[in-house]
């Protein structure tokens, strides 16, 4: 008897641990929506710090499934870091908290910020051709127009199109 109720015992605390760790892992994907849907928002307004709402966060979304079922929440606080009153990057951190299990939340941190000029390796004034002897391996970007006959490794972008 004594040996049935220990092993009885047993595989109920290791069904308690997986579940607390499957609401742990909820809660984790809970605050990665989080942290893409503001990825997304800042992607379409890159300025707006305030969710649209106009006022400080944290700014709290219930996270559906496609079914529509409720799985949980994702609360964002949203920051920007200015110097000489320009944003150079924006702080975010996602508390993401699942519907099951609410005492296991998990929070993300991530720092959005625009591609610097060091990200690439060439970056252009004037209009360019880069011939068909040239291989570039990295970024390349140029304000006016590019004709590219180059083998070509990475992205080129223009300001114009």
């Amino acid at each position: 008897m004594l040996i049935i109720v220990s092993l009885t015992s047993y595989a109920l605390e290791q069904s308690k641990v997986r579940r607390a760790l499957l609401s742990r892992e909820q809660a984790l994907s809970m605050a990665e929506s989080g942290l893409d849907y503001y990825d997304w928002f800042l992607g379409h307004f890159p300025n707006n710090l305030t969710d649209g709402t106009g006022r400080a966060g944290p700014y709290t979304y219930t996270v559906s499934d496609p079914e529509g079922a409720t799985l949980g929440t994702a609360s964002i606080s949203v920051s920007a870091n200015t110097q000489c009153n320009v944003i150079q990057s924006i702080d975010i951190t996602s508390k993401g908290v699942a519907g099951a299990a609410p005492q296991f939340p998990r929070t993300l941190f991530a720092r959005y910020m625009q591609k610097s000029v060091a990200w690439y390796s060439y970056v252009l004034n004037s209009a360019v051709e880069a011939g068909s002897d040239l291989a570039i391996t990295g970024p390349y970007f140029d304000n006016a127009g590019i004709r590219m006959d180059a083998t070509n490794l990475s992205d080129v972008d223009s300001a114009v199109s």
